[in-house]
């Protein structure tokens, strides 16, 4: 079963971040569902048709690395074509408005409890109606789905039946990424939840890290 998994590169990039406390952007392609999607309706802000699951971009120089990632924005369809560059500001989700309050806790909490269990098409879309459920319930009481197969409804509400916002350490950081300048949906990923290091260990792993990316390249020549 497929996990919740990031390439070096996206690893170093969110690592910079996570040191850097200014907001940064990265550039990604369309790629596809990770596992595949479920289809069913949602209601609320917005009643369409529409997919769920988890997205995965293409990125990194050469475009060999990857980042998976899921959608926060349900009034917007995302840029789906392979060949289109979109520019995406990434921040902390602590810096995200609509993650703010009770949201975020809820969030880490659907992650540290129930991102071991992606994998599937079925959980994939689950877990993004579950995010949806968590950003829009409050603000849109009309918002719900339906629909979709019984699993990923079944699914989604059982996770959803007892959470709440997550108080001890979290498996992961929060990463939002809003579009640049295309218009498209913003979205979510995480990183391994790390210490940030003391300045004197910085440069080393720093160095660490570079040398790791050398040896992956020299390998793939």
């Amino acid at each position: 079963m497929r996990k919740l998994s990031l390439t070096l590169g996206t690893l170093i990039a969110a690592f910079s971040l996570a040191i850097s406390a200014q907001a940064s952007t990265i550039d990604v392609k369309y790629d596809g569902f990770v596992n595949g999607s479920k289809q069913g309706n949602i209601s609320g802000p917005r009643n369409a048709t529409v997919n769920a699951g988890q997205f995965q971009f293409k990125t990194g120089q050469d475009w060999n690395d990857s980042l998976e990632a899921f959608c926060l924005d349900v009034t917007t369809n995302l840029i789906t074509n392979k060949n289109t560059v979109v520019t995406y500001n990434v921040v902390s989700a602590n810096d995200y408005a609509p993650l703010g309050g009770e949201r975020l806790g809820l969030v880490s909490s659907l992650y540290n409890n129930h991102a071991g269990d992606l994998g599937s098409a079925n959980n994939d879309a689950a877990f993004q109606l579950a995010l949806w459920s968590i950003l829009y319930q409050d603000t849109s009481p009309s918002f719900g789905f339906s629909n979709f197969s019984s699993t990923v409804m079944q699914t989604a509400a059982s996770w959803l039946e007892n959470l709440t916002a997550w108080t001890g350490p979290s498996e992961y950081d929060f990463w939002v990424l809003t579009p640049d300048s295309h218009t498209t949906q913003t979205l979510i990923t995480v990183t391994p939840s790390t210490p940030v290091p003391e300045p004197g260990m910085l440069a080393l792993l720093g160095a660490g890290l570079l040398l790791l990316v050398a040896v992956r390249r020299r390998k793939a020549q």
